[in-house]
């Protein structure tokens, strides 16, 4: 058997000191080490009585966890003492604050949601009045119709004779010409008061009472008031010259000077003369005599 190697002594060909691999990773734990123990200080006792300060470590420190990278931000100047200031960091975190940012946008948009739900329901409530001035309108056209003209008798006497002026033409056709007209009411001359209440009020002559048995447009629409009619006669080409009863004509019924009425909206934005359309109603009236006994 060849020699025997001597205990304890190396291998032949083996090195006395560590693998390079391993000694490079021993020296660079080493390092690392020292750089974490000098920067790693920990709080530093200024003296008795007085609070600690934290050890600025810069921007380069070696963290071990990402979350501790802000846990010392500002450094030396972060540290509140005695009677000073709050930190910078503390101000930031209040200016980034959001709690109550809800509440606050709330308070903002209440006030426009509010005004456009409002705007939504007194849009209905305009449509209701106009709705409700054109069904005043219509019952009123019809009730007249059936009643005397409520221009004056003489204005429409001149107008609508019951004769041709040349008797041998009494039973031929009333002219189709709707320029022979005449009119009353706002920028006309007056109509005939007592005709045109009755007509308008009802036969109690009041507006708005239950229980009229001949009830006027305003029982339908306290709005519209005697003041608020234009009513106009013109011819129509029915009839014939001679007739008994009279003309048969074009009878238009239309408002003038009525206002919606916006509670909330006419208060907050002004809209308190927004005029109602006139929007005439047209008839063809039939025998133009009042009832005796209505």
């Amino acid at each position: 058997m060849g020699d025997l190697v001597e205990q304890g002594a190396p291998l032949a060909g083996s090195a006395s000191t560590p693998p390079s691999f391993l000694r490079s990773s021993q020296e660079t734990s080493g390092a690392a080490s020292a750089a974490l123990k000098k920067q790693y200080r920990g709080w530093a006792r200024v003296g008795f009585g007085v609070e600690s300060e934290r050890v600025n470590h810069g921007a380069d420190a070696l963290w071990l966890d990402p979350c501790d990278e802000h846990r010392d931000e500002g450094g030396a100047n972060s540290a509140t003492t005695s009677g000073g200031s709050a930190s910078p960091a503390r101000k930031i975190g209040f200016r980034q604050d959001e709690s109550g940012v809800a509440l606050s946008e709330a308070l903002i948009t209440f006030p426009i949601v509010l005004l456009v739900f409002a705007a939504f329901i007194e849009f209905g409530y305009a449509m209701s009045q106009w709705n409700q001035t054109v069904k005043a309108l219509q019952y009123g056209a019809r009730l007249a119709a059936v009643s005397d003209p409520l221009v004056s008798q003489a204005a429409f006497d001149a107008a609508f004779p019951m004769g041709a002026a040349n008797p041998l033409n009494n039973g031929g056709a009333t002219p189709n010409d709707a320029s022979i007209s005449v009119s009353c009411g706002p920028g006309y001359a007056a109509c005939d008061a007592a005709r045109l209440s009755r007509i308008v009020r009802g036969s109690d002559g009041v507006c708005g009472t239950a229980g009229d048995p001949r009830p006027g447009i305003c029982d339908i629409n306290w709005r519209i008031q005697p003041a608020n009619l234009v009513v106009t006669y013109q011819r129509s080409g029915l009839g014939y010259w001679g007739r008994p009863e009279g003309a048969v004509l074009t009878m238009r019924f239309e408002v003038r000077n009525i206002t919606f009425d916006l509670p909330l909206l006419g208060g907050l934005l002004g809209l308190d003369d927004i005029t109602v359309p006139a929007h005439p109603v047209t008839i063809t009236t039939e025998d133009l005599r009042t009832c005796s006994t209505c």
